[in-house]
């Protein structure tokens, strides 16, 4: 309803056809998403974010092959930058492939803790996502575990994840609680 009303007061307003495509892909409604999309690209077709929300939009719904494409006509348009490598990356891992994943955060001006974390745990590495966690988020490893904001849930469950696997069954099982009801 907001955004209904949003679009009928500032129907120029590109960025509000970005929040109606995240909400549709919320909901799981690609067509409304990638008519959202196509309406953001139409009043601002310089923005990056457009085509990349597009990328994502693909990726989530398992269209890989249009997702690389979508990703190749971005890195034409705007270099292959570290924002179009973030999509790469998610869609290696999308994929499985995590090697081709970790080459490119590795190519990356500033990869995501996040990112590396993930890559990591699928490939096994989990006492180095404990040594990247306890230099970047040493507040992870308080146990029990102190108050967790919802924007530490995932790096949490990660932590609590590498926990259990290298043995500190109860420590990871208690941050994963933690990290289960902050959500």
């Amino acid at each position: 309803a907001l955004l209904r009303q949003l679009h009928a007061a500032h129907p120029q307003f590109a960025e509000a056809y970005y929040f109606e495509s995240q909400l549709a892909i919320m909901q799981g409604d690609l067509v409304r998403a990638l008519r959202a999309i196509a309406q953001q690209e139409r009043l601002d077709p310089d923005a990056v974010g457009s085509s990349s929300n597009r990328c994502f939009a693909l990726m989530r719904y398992a269209a890989m092959d249009g997702a690389r494409r979508c990703l190749d006509a971005m890195a034409a348009k705007a270099g292959d930058n570290d924002i179009v490598k973030f999509y790469r990356e998610g869609l290696a891992e999308w994929t499985g492939d995590w090697t081709g994943a970790e080459a490119i955060f590795k190519t990356m001006a500033q990869a995501d803790t996040g990112m590396k974390a993930s890559v990591w745990l699928a490939q096994g590495r989990y006492p180095e996502v404990l040594a990247l966690y306890r230099r970047t988020n040493p507040e992870l490893f308080a146990d029990p575990p102190g108050s967790l904001w919802p924007a530490q849930a995932e790096d949490a469950a990660q932590v609590g994840y590498a926990l259990i696997q290298t043995g500190a069954r109860e420590q990871g099982r208690r941050l994963l609680r933690a990290a289960i009801e902050v959500q």
